[in-house]
């Protein structure tokens, strides 16, 4: 029974990567943050602009954690991108860049049209607050700023749908 403990071990954790690789990798898991008022962050936006998390209270928000070299980043930024210029006015949405360079940001966002302002994370602190594993990675923030929920993965339609409705924005 021993000799093939190695190969169940292994078996097994080829059939875990080929789950994450199918399922593209989300994760609908709790933070140990949901419920808990979000963490403050402040400082000057891709964009030139000065942010502060203070001034997007009152009104629900959602941030995502990205970068410009991540594949599941590309593939979610066409619907974050659409979904801020039609319903923008409904949810606040906020960037966090995590490591990325300036210039290779710039240009993610001159790509995919991202109207939502971006705030540069270089030493990975605004993440680290925010126990940030990859990315992308998205909070969905009620108006109180409260944490409501955490998605890890890229975003699809119904996920972002199904969680926007937990911060009270219905589509």
């Amino acid at each position: 029974m021993k000799q093939f403990f190695p190969v169940i071990l292994v078996l097994a954790l080829i059939a875990l990567l080929g789950y994450a690789l199918l399922t593209g990798g989300g994760d609908d898991s709790t933070s140990a943050l949901e419920g808990s008022p979000a963490p403050t962050f402040a400082g000057t936006a891709l964009e030139g602009q000065p942010l502060d998390l203070a001034q997007y209270k009152g009104k629900p928000l959602m941030i995502n954690f990205w970068a410009s070299w991540c594949d599941p980043c590309k593939t979610e930024a066409p619907l974050l991108s659409a979904f801020y210029q039609d319903h923008g006015s409904k949810v606040q949405m906020l960037g966090i860049l995590v490591h990325d360079k300036l210039p290779d940001a710039m240009a993610f966002t001159r790509q995919f049209n991202i109207g939502f302002p971006s705030l540069p994370d270089p030493d990975f602190k605004v993440a680290s607050d925010y126990g940030v594993t990859g990315q992308p990675e998205t909070f969905f923030i009620n108006a109180k700023g409260i944490i409501v929920k955490r998605y890890m993965g890229p975003m699809t339609a119904e996920i972002l749908k199904s969680n926007l409705e937990k911060i009270g924005v219905v589509l």
